[in-house]
């Protein structure tokens, strides 16, 4: 009575296993068709991207004209797309079969195509803008010429061709340095570099200081310029050109500093000394100091002087 109650209650596992074990072995891969590869471009350059459709999970072999190259793995929902270099050019043939667990496909069907390796000639690429060194805008216009079958990079952006062989367009810039590389790229990816420009973008005017120079300022922008000048010990008259001395110092990029005028110098340290001829009058003398940066954003200031004579002598007032 025991053993048959005991029978009864375990009836409904034993089921439960016989179907599980049905169910695993109606399951069982036996047979793999030829995976499916999709149609490729008739060209392509030194690499292509092949995929196609296989049995989910399951490997794929991938043949280039009948040797074996590469391998890639199938998704779970089924399709597979794997990344082919290759190294000489003219007629190739690629096919591919796949593998899941110790089951092989036969091969897939050939697919013919034609690989070109041949980047565009560089030599084709003529720019025919200006491309400053420096600018003081965030932008700059790129026009020029190239063989209409080719595309232009610059950077990562891609610029077409027209079919006279012109192009053009406008590239953004940003504040400080921006490297500017030129490609060539042919219909099938093919990609030259060409060549390389620098523009440094300040849009940011030169800050000046007048007056006494205790040294540089810290700046408040990356592309701001600083001068400082001031005027030195003179002696001289009333009413009359005067030998002026001129000190000050420059950090940044400045093209060029002009006081009343005159062209002012730096030497090699930024530091500046030098003298010019000034009319010193009676009271406080103002001359226009301008500052231009390389990018020829321009500052103006004045530095003053002052000047009286007393009973016995010429009292002089530096910077007021």
């Amino acid at each position: 009575m025991d053993t048959m109650k005991s029978i009864k209650y375990l009836a409904p596992f034993v089921i439960l296993l016989l179907a599980v074990g049905f169910f695993s072995w109606s399951n069982r891969v036996t047979h793999l068709d030829p995976p499916l590869l999709k149609t490729m471009a008739i060209d392509v350059g030194k690499q292509t991207v092949i995929s196609g459709i296989a049995y989910p999970n399951a490997r794929i072999a991938i043949y280039l004209n009948d040797s074996f190259v590469d391998e890639g793995s199938v998704s779970s929902s089924g399709s597979f797309q794997q990344s082919i270099s290759f190294e000489n050019e003219g007629t190739n043939k690629i096919k591919v079969k796949q593998l899941y667990k110790n089951i092989t496909s036969e091969f897939s069907d050939e697919i013919t195509f034609q690989v070109d390796t041949t980047p565009p000639n560089k030599n084709s690429l003529k720019i025919e803008s200006r491309i400053p060194s420096f600018s003081a805008e965030k932008s700059i216009a790129i026009m020029g010429q190239a063989s209409p079958s080719d595309k232009v990079l610059i950077n990562d952006r891609t610029i077409s061709i027209k079919s006279d062989g012109s192009f053009s367009d406008t590239i953004p810039l940003v504040e400080g340095s921006n490297v500017l590389a030129f490609y060539l790229r042919d219909e099938v990816g093919n990609t030259v570099p060409v060549e390389t420009h620098t523009v440094y973008v300040d849009t940011t005017p030169p800050r000046i200081k007048t007056g006494y120079c205790s040294g540089l300022l810290t700046s408040t922008s990356p592309t701001e310029e600083y001068v400082c000048v001031s005027i030195g010990d003179w002696q001289g008259y009333l009413d009359s050109s005067n030998s002026i001395a001129i000190t000050g110092s420059v950090e940044g990029d400045v093209k060029s500093i002009t006081v009343d005028g005159k062209n002012i110098r730096w030497d090699e340290n930024n530091e500046i000394y030098q003298r010019i001829n000034l009319y010193i009058h009676g009271g406080i003398n103002k001359y226009k100091v301008v500052v231009e940066d390389k990018a020829g954003n321009v500052s103006t200031a004045y530095v003053e002087t002052s000047a009286e004579r007393t009973q016995n002598s010429l009292n002089v007032n530096m910077n007021q």
